[in-house]
């Protein structure tokens, strides 16, 4: 005789199982919870970044150092061919405000680094540059691959000869090619060019309501005969000129210097007003960066600040700490 399970009796039956699948959920949840969870089986993947300059052209073809970052190459040689992808007219970090100037279809056909020397040897294709970027296109190869650790100087070669001129505009070329060749040349006229003295001066400029430190090569007069580190440092605290773009960087707009700077064992020890110090201790960080930037061309190791001629540190550097140019992370333009 066949029975009809009542609806009660049906729960009664059923109970057992529901309590025992849920218990081994709960088991089987948290075993594989742990398993997720496992730091030895889920290791964190660390990424290194590297930051560095590039040197593109604003619409007034004004050379920028541009510092991006990037994730570290395995390689120099690596590191170099995407530094140099950087610098194309269709570089993936061009925009309205920065563009690079090096010809799309050109190519590089080998690279060289001796001695710190690097070799950049183009295909033909490199020839097909606008006539009036020429002079920018060295600047811009110069400053961004010396601004490496690793690379002293450039020079530049097209199907495997040596350029003594640039191949559109005939610009003589003296390879092999360093800073001293200059940025942002003819960008101001101070003095006739070889009439007076060579001096490197940054500057501000703003794009697009952000502003950007500017470097720029440039002859002036030294009508008072003062010594490379003085003139240098003085021209730094001068209106470029209301003709200009440019003007004084705004952390040392009512600088002045004080005493005569002193040079010691290679260090430059500057005795200026009272405005540089962020705190009553310490000197602000962004102006000795600025003067670390300014003196990279004269023949000194480190910059260091006297006031009542007491050294004053700097804030955030240790100290006997030297910092570097190339750690300087100018112009940041990475997210």
């Amino acid at each position: 005789m066949k029975r009809k399970l009542t609806k009660k009796k049906l729960i009664l039956l059923f109970t057992p199982i529901f309590v025992a699948l849920i218990v081994i959920g709960v088991i089987f949840g948290v075993k594989f919870n742990e398993k997720e969870q496992s730091p030895s089986e889920q290791p964190t993947t660390l990424v290194d970044y590297t930051y560095n300059r590039v040197y593109l052209s604003d619409k007034d073809d004004v050379l920028l150092p541009l510092t991006i970052k990037y994730e570290t190459f395995d390689s120099q040689a690596e590191e170099l061919m995407y530094l140099l992808s950087m610098l194309k007219v269709d570089s993936s970090i061009a925009s309205d405000e920065f563009n690079g100037l090096l010809p799309k279809e050109c190519s590089v056909k080998s690279l060289d680094l001796l001695d710190g020397n690097l070799k950049i040897n183009f295909n033909e294709d490199f020839a097909t540059y606008k006539a009036d970027d020429e002079l920018r296109i060295i600047e811009s190869l110069v400053w961004t691959f010396t601004d490496l650790d690793y690379v002293n100087s450039v020079s530049l070669s097209m199907n495997d000869e040596l350029l003594t001129h640039m191949p559109v505009n005939n610009l003589p070329i003296n390879n092999p090619l360093d800073k001293q060749f200059g940025i942002n040349n003819f960008l101001l006229t101070t003095s006739i060019m070889g009439s007076g003295v060579k001096v490197l001066s940054y500057y501000e400029k703003e794009i697009d309501e952000k502003f950007y430190f500017v470097p720029v090569t440039h002859y002036v007069n030294n009508k008072d005969d003062l010594s490379i580190y003085d003139l240098t440092i003085q021209t730094l605290f001068k209106d470029p000129g209301i003709t200009s773009s440019l003007t004084v960087c705004r952390c040392i707009e009512d600088t002045e210097m004080l005493t005569s700077s002193i040079v010691n064992e290679n260090i430059l020890y500057l005795s200026l007003s009272e405005d540089i110090l962020f705190d009553e201790t310490t000197v602000s960080l962004d102006i000795y960066q600025l003067l670390k930037e300014v003196t990279v061309l004269l023949d000194v190791k480190d910059v260091s600040f006297l006031m009542e001629l007491e050294e004053v540190p700097v804030n955030g550097v240790e100290e006997d700490e030297e910092l570097k140019v190339s750690k300087i992370e100018l112009n940041k333009y990475y997210i």
